[in-house]
């Protein structure tokens, strides 16, 4: 006589709902650009990580263009294309264009003021 073992294997699923965090960007109200390393660089910190297109644009109170980059990690230092003497100071306005790497569009504006 056969002996057979019979042998049951139970598979289960296990989901995990993963809720996606907005990323927090923090962007300064003015920069100083005096070398003292406080504030000296129109830069775009927080969760940089999570950035995969990036535009930032600075423009004067008449709507030239004074500052362009598309590297997160380059700031404006208070001078026309980052080049030669600092500019006036008073309010600049930015325009940040942001796609973050689950691809939602995030576009950020407002003014800056230039201290020094």
């Amino acid at each position: 006589m056969k002996k057979y073992i019979l042998l049951f294997l139970t598979l289960c699923c296990i989901t995990t709902n993963i809720m996606a965090q907005e990323a927090n960007y923090k962007i300064p109200k003015a920069i100083s650009p005096n070398n003292d390393e406080k504030e000296d660089v129109f830069l775009v910190t927080g969760d940089i990580e999570q950035i995969d297109k990036f535009s930032l644009k600075i423009m004067n109170r008449w709507g030239e263009l004074i500052f362009e980059t598309k590297h997160v990690t380059e700031g404006w230092l208070g001078k026309k294309n980052n080049v030669g003497k600092l500019l006036p100071q008073g309010t600049y306005i930015y325009l940040i264009k942001i796609t973050d790497i689950n691809g939602k569009e995030k576009t950020l504006q407002g003014n800056v003021f230039l201290i020094y």
